[in-house]
């Protein structure tokens, strides 16, 4: 994937923009800040003046179903990953003062603070996690997988009696 984006930024004329349009889950927030430091490499890699990016962003989060939105985090995974993300953005923000240490617009920095403020806000319910076990149970015996192997940060969600408390 990455080689692709790659290819495209290198092969074509400098007014090619190349768009992440993310939605952020569960299952996505324990690697997201890599992705934010992603699209920050990209841009110092790719710009075209000092605030003009080819490699531009829009974070969404996922709401349906709710058994994988960020709703779903205990709260103080909720609290570590969203002071880790706005933390990264905000200090990486474009401001009037220009710096070449700056990579993200303030719409992406408000982004970013809304998808934290909505993990923060909506709470799931206990049937959420029954769902989800039943979810990724199916998904791994029908595809011969092992969530806990593909996500361990996440592993104890398998359990019966977890509800995120």
């Amino acid at each position: 994937f990455l080689e692709n984006c790659e290819f495209i930024l290198n092969s074509t004329a400098p007014n090619v923009r190349l768009h992440f349009m993310t939605t952020i889950n569960a299952l996505s927030a324990p690697h997201f800040l890599s992705f934010l430091k992603l699209i920050k490499e990209m841009r110092v890699k790719h710009r075209i003046t000092s605030h003009n990016f080819r490699v531009r962003t829009f974070f969404n989060y996922l709401r349906w179903p709710p058994f994988f939105s960020l709703a779903m985090l205990p709260d103080d995974l909720k609290t570590k990953y969203g002071q880790e993300w706005i933390d990264f953005v905000e200090s990486h923000q474009i401001s009037d003062s220009l710096s070449a240490n700056q990579f993200f617009y303030a719409e992406e920095v408000e982004q970013i603070k809304r998808l934290v403020d909505y993990m923060h806000s909506a709470k799931p319910v206990d049937l959420d996690f029954k769902n989800f076990r039943l979810y990724i149970a199916s998904i791994d015996k029908r595809r011969n997988l092992n969530f806990a192997k593909t996500f361990p940060e996440l592993k104890d969600w398998m359990g019966e009696n977890y509800y995120g408390r």
